[in-house]
């Protein structure tokens, strides 16, 4: 099944889900931008339709943009040898407030680790997914790190946090090296 036919198909199926489709970049891949309260019902269709069989999510990331955060799922069919992105935002209601989203751990289980590490870094909640630890910062660390209003302590645990020629002292005092 071709990408426009899938998406036509997607959109009878759940309308308004669809917000746009579009290469990605210069690559020319298929691009989705969807409703992200209808990233469950999109995955599990893309995964069972007959033609389409996206069984695999290769990647899940995440970036930040005018205070909004990109979801972007790369997945692929086994099968026929397709790839898919899937696209959407989430907005935090402040700048350090978490941020909720649906899982898609129960179409795509290898998508553990990646929303395990998106939490972390960026303070996102996967609805559906089960809780866990922190995979990459300590229990006790404080904010989220990838965030661009995150400003980094001068010390953790002690330990000077040294930043680069240019930028703030780890002595807090904001002059400049």
């Amino acid at each position: 099944m071709d990408t426009n036919a899938l998406i036509q198909k997607i959109e009878a199926a759940h309308p308004g889900s669809i917000l746009e489709a579009r290469p990605f970049g210069r690559s020319g891949q298929a691009s989705v931008w969807v409703e992200m309260k209808s990233i469950i019902k999109i995955a599990k269709m893309l995964k069972e339709e007959p033609g389409a069989l996206f069984d695999s999510l290769e990647n899940l990331s995440m970036f930040e943009v005018e205070g909004a955060f990109v979801l972007s799922y790369f997945v692929r069919s086994n099968s026929t040898g397709k790839t898919l992105i899937l696209r959407g935002s989430v907005l935090p209601e402040g700048q350090d407030d978490e941020v909720e989203t649906l899982s898609v751990q129960s179409i795509w289980p290898m998508v553990e680790m990646y929303e395990r590490e998106i939490s972390d870094l960026f303070g996102v909640v996967f609805k559906g997914a089960p809780v866990s630890k922190r995979v990459l910062l300590p229990e006790d660390w404080d904010g989220y790190p990838l965030r661009k209003s995150y400003v980094f302590p001068s010390q953790f645990l002690g330990i000077l946090h040294m930043r680069p020629v240019g930028q703030t002292d780890p002595d807090g005092s904001g002059s400049e090296s």
